[in-house]
C-alpha cells in the first residue's frame, strides 16, 4: 500500500453501506478500475471478520483504504474537545487490531464535530440542526486544554505509518480569515492548525442547495471557498463534496446525477485544489450506472461557476453568496464574544466564591 502514499487524488465515503455490500465484485472492481481510494467508516464494535476480509480484498486490489473511526453515540461519536480520551482508546484499539492482522491502511480521516444529536424533522439546513447544543459546548478553556490531546491523536496515527487526515466544516476558514476560534470551538476542537497530513473541507453543495441556493450560486459558493482553502492549505487540501444519499441527517437535497455533482468538482478543479472526495457510496451504488459518477468526478474540467448565457434562474445570484459570507462572519465574531463572556462569568464566579 505504501505506492500510493502521494499519489491518491480521488477518494469515496462509506458511511452507510454494510461490509458484506462492499466486499461484492463489482464495488472492490469498480474502485479498482477507476482507481478510487475507499473512506470507510468505522464504529466501535464493527472491528470484525468482514472487515478483515474487506482489508485483504482491498489490499489485493491495491485499493487505498481511509479508516473513519467513529465511537458509540453514547461517547459522542466524533472527536472534539471533550472526547479525547475516549477517542484515543478507541484508536489504540483499532491500531492492535490492523497489527494483529498485518494490515497497512492509507490513512485514518478524523472528523471533528460536537457530540452526536440525532438530526431535526423539517430541518432547514443539517449545519444548523441541534444549534442551542452546540452553543452551550462552547468552552474556551475545554478547547484550550484539548490541543494536546489532538496533537497526541495525530501524532500515534502518523507513528503507524499511515496519513493524519482532518475533516472540517468550511466555516472554520474565517477562523483564519479572522485570527480567531470561534468556528472551530463551536464545531468540536482545534483542528485548522493541527499538524495534520491532509486536510478535507467538507463543502457539500446540496447544504448550500438548501438553505436557498440554486446549483450555480451553490457551486460558485464552494468555489469560493476552495480558493481560500488552497491558499493557506496548498497541497494539504481536500475538498470534500456530496451529498448523493440522505444519509441519517436531514438532507432533504441531494445530488442526483454524475452531471450535477461534475459540476461542483469542476468548481474544485477551477478554484485549483486537485484531490476530491465524495460523500457517499450509498447513492452511488444505487444509481443505474454507477461507474458513470466516478468517470464524471475523474474527466471534469476546471469550470468556474460563473453562469455564462444560462438562463436567469440557473445564474450566480452573487447576492446570496454575499449574504452567506457576511452572515458567516458575523456569526463567527458573536461565537467569540460569547466564549469570552463565559471565560469572564467563570473569573467571576470563582472570585465571588473568595470572598
Amino acid at each position: 500500500m505504501k505506492k500510493y502514499q502521494d499519489s491518491v487524488q480521488y477518494l469515496v465515503t462509506s458511511e452507510l453501506l454494510d461490509y458484506s455490500t462492499l466486499l461484492e465484485d463489482r464495488v472492490l472492481n469498480m474502485l479498482k478500475k477507476h482507481r478510487f481510494g475507499l473512506c470507510l467508516c468505522v464504529h466501535e464494535g464493527e472491528l470484525n471478520e468482514e472487515l478483515h476480509l474487506l482489508c485483504n480484498s482491498m489490499e489485493s486490489r491495491e485499493i487505498p483504504l481511509i479508516l473513519w473511526p467513529l465511537l458509540s453515540p453514547s461517547k459522542g461519536l466524533y472527536l472534539n474537545k471533550y472526547s479525547v480520551k475516549a477517542y484515543n482508546r478507541y484508536l489504540d484499539e483499532l491500531f492492535y487490531w490492523l497489527r494483529e492482522r498485518g494490515h497497512q491502511i492509507y490513512g485514518v480521516l478524523v472528523d471533528c464535530e460536537p457530540d452526536y444529536e440525532g438530526p431535526q424533522s423539517n430541518s432547514f439546513s443539517p449545519v444548523l440542526d441541534n444549534i442551542w447544543h452546540d452553543l452551550k459546548g462552547l468552552d474556551k478553556e475545554a478547547f484550550n486544554e484539548s490541543i494536546k490531546g489532538f496533537a497526541q491523536i495525530i501524532k500515534k496515527i502518523k507513528n503507524h505509518h499511515c496519513k493524519a487526515i482532518g475533516a472540517a466544516m468550511p466555516f472554520v476558514c474565517n477562523d483564519v480569515l479572522e485570527k480567531s476560534q470561534a468556528w472551530q470551538d463551536y464545531w468540536g476542537g482545534p483542528i485548522v492548525n493541527a499538524d495534520w497530513d491532509l486536510l478535507v473541507f467538507m463543502l457539500f453543495g446540496s447544504w448550500f442547495a438548501q438553505m436557498g441556493m440554486n446549483w450555480p450560486t451553490a457551486h460558485y459558493l464552494i468555489y469560493d471557498y476552495t480558493r481560500v482553502i488552497k491558499k493557506f492549505w496548498r497541497s494539504r487540501a481536500v475538498v470534500a463534496l456530496g451529498v448523493t444519499t440522505p444519509g441519517t441527517g436531514a438532507e432533504t437535497i441531494i445530488y442526483r446525477s454524475p452531471e450535477d455533482l461534475a459540476a461542483a468538482v469542476s468548481a474544485v478543479k477551477a478554484a485549483g485544489v486537485q484531490k476530491i472526495g465524495v460523500y457517499d457510496l450509498k447513492g452511488i451504488i444505487e444509481s443505474p450506472d454507477p461507474g458513470s459518477w466516478l468517470v464524471e468526478i475523474k474527466n471534469a474540467l476546471p469550470q468556474k461557476p460563473d453562469g455564462g448565457p444560462q438562463l436567469k434562474r440557473q445564474r450566480v445570484n452573487y447576492f446570496k453568496v454575499t449574504l452567506y459570507k457576511g452572515m458567516v462572519a458575523l456569526i463567527g465574531r458573536i461565537l467569540e464574544q460569547i466564549r469570552d463572556l463565559k471565560i469572564y462569568s467563570k473569573q467571576f464566579l470563582n472570585e465571588f466564591k473568595k470572598l
